[in-house]
C-alpha cells in the first residue's frame, strides 16, 4: 500500500472504530479528499464505493455529511485575510462529491455539488469543475439541472480557458438538447459573442 491507501485504511478505521469521536467529522473530510484526489484519483465511482461501504444508507450518509459540508463552506474563507482555507475548499469539494455519488435526487446534495463546482472555479482549478460537470451529465437520471451543467461547462471553457472551439461545441449541444431551457438566451449571446473583446461586443451594439 502506498501513503495515501495507508492513510484511508487508517482513517477508515478510525471513523468506524470511534464514530462518536471529536475527531471523526474532520477525519470524514480528510477521508474524501485522500480517496478523491489520490487513491482513486481517476475513478470517482471507486471513491464513492469506498465510503458507501462505511455509509451504505444514502439517508444516514446525507445526515453525516451535509453538516460537515455546511461547517465546511461556513468556514472556509478566511475573514481576517480574505483568503481561502485550502484544506478546508479541498475537503468541501471533495466531500459534496461524495455526497452527490450517495444520495441521489436531492435538490440540496445537487447544489452543494453546484457550490463544490463554483469553488473550483474560484480557486482557479478548472479541471475539477469540468469533471464535476462530466459526472452530473454523465448521470442524467440523479440530478435535476443537467441542463445548467452542461451551460455552464460550456461557460468555463468560453470565459475562463478560453479554448472557443470547446466552447462552441457545447454551447451548440446546449440549445441542440435545451432550446426551451432558461439559459438558451444566454447561450445564444454566448455564442454570438465568443471570443470578442469587451470592446468588440460595445461596438457591436451600435450596428
Amino acid at each position: 500500500l502506498n501513503q495515501y491507501q495507508n492513510a484511508g485504511v487508517t482513517l477508515t478505521s478510525a471513523i468506524q472504530n470511534h464514530a462518536s469521536g471529536a475527531n471523526t467529522n474532520a477525519n470524514i473530510g480528510l477521508l474524501s479528499s485522500v480517496l478523491v484526489n489520490h487513491v482513486h484519483a481517476t475513478k470517482l465511482d471507486d471513491a464513492i464505493a469506498d465510503f458507501q461501504k462505511l455509509f451504505p444508507d444514502p439517508a444516514k450518509a446525507k445526515d453525516t455529511f451535509s453538516p460537515i459540508i455546511n461547517n465546511l463552506g461556513e468556514t472556509m474563507l478566511d475573514e481576517k485575510t480574505g483568503s481561502w482555507d485550502r484544506l478546508k475548499v479541498r475537503d468541501f469539494i471533495s466531500l459534496s462529491r461524495i455526497q452527490a455519488g450517495i444520495v441521489k435526487n436531492d435538490n440540496y446534495v445537487q447544489k452543494s455539488l453546484f457550490n463544490a463546482a463554483n469553488m473550483s472555479v474560484a480557486t482557479k482549478n478548472y479541471d475539477q469543475a469540468l469533471a464535476i460537470y462530466d459526472y452530473i451529465l454523465a448521470n442524467p437520471n440523479d440530478f435535476s439541472k443537467t441542463p445548467t451543467a452542461l451551460f455552464l461547462k460550456g461557460f468555463t471553457y468560453d470565459e475562463h480557458l478560453k479554448n472557443y472551439d470547446e466552447a462552441k461545441k457545447y454551447y451548440n449541444e446546449f440549445l441542440e438538447k435545451y432550446p426551451e431551457d432558461g439559459y438558451a438566451e444566454s447561450v445564444k449571446a454566448s455564442l454570438k459573442n465568443l471570443g470578442k473583446s469587451a470592446e468588440e461586443i460595445i461596438e457591436s451594439f451600435g450596428k
